[in-house]
């Protein structure tokens, strides 16, 4: 009952009363303390408190590691580092992201922020690497349309523009 009126408070806006009751869930201990921490990031999130958002984020992982919420976590996490510019901690959570939930729906994004990442940490060689995984297991998405022009940006950085052809 306790998650059905924080979710109405998320609903209706009334952040935080919605983050009382999710916190309440976790507080007692209820089922659905996954669920009330990940709906609590998501209002952080929102409220651009992206310091707390990784706060509960890294409770949602560490006590809730069987959780159906924990790949959406990862992710999560992985880009706040990313945006925050930690790119050797986005380059790690990217990767657990990659290695431990292999069927997750953010494996595409999480590759290509993982070659993003790995671009911004001046690491070229292991994002070209890192795009070619993502172009030849998803070659028409929209993440493999991003990704070649992260190629052609390293590539053309690099004076090595014939390679292009090599990715498409």
């Amino acid at each position: 009952a306790l998650i059905r009126v924080a979710d109405c408070y998320f609903i209706s806006r009334r952040y935080e009363q919605a983050i009382e009751y999710y916190d309440k869930v976790v507080s007692y201990d209820l089922n659905g303390g996954d669920y009330a921490l990940y709906q609590k990031s998501l209002i952080l999130g929102v409220q651009n408190k992206y310091n707390q958002k990784g706060e509960v984020l890294k409770k949602l992982i560490q006590s809730y590691p069987k959780s159906i919420y924990i790949d959406d976590a990862v992710y999560e996490n992985a880009n706040l580092l990313l945006l925050s510019e930690d790119f050797p901690g986005a380059i790690r959570e990217f990767e657990s992201l990659i290695k431990n939930y292999p069927r997750s729906q953010y494996i595409r994004k999480a590759r290509l922020s993982k070659a993003l990442s790995l671009f911004n940490n001046q690491q070229d060689e292991e994002s070209l690497k890192e795009l070619k995984i993502l172009l030849t297991e998803n070659p028409g998405s929209d993440e493999a349309k991003d990704g070649l022009m992260l190629v052609k940006n390293i590539l053309v950085n690099k004076g090595e523009s014939e390679k292009y052809l090599e990715f498409v």
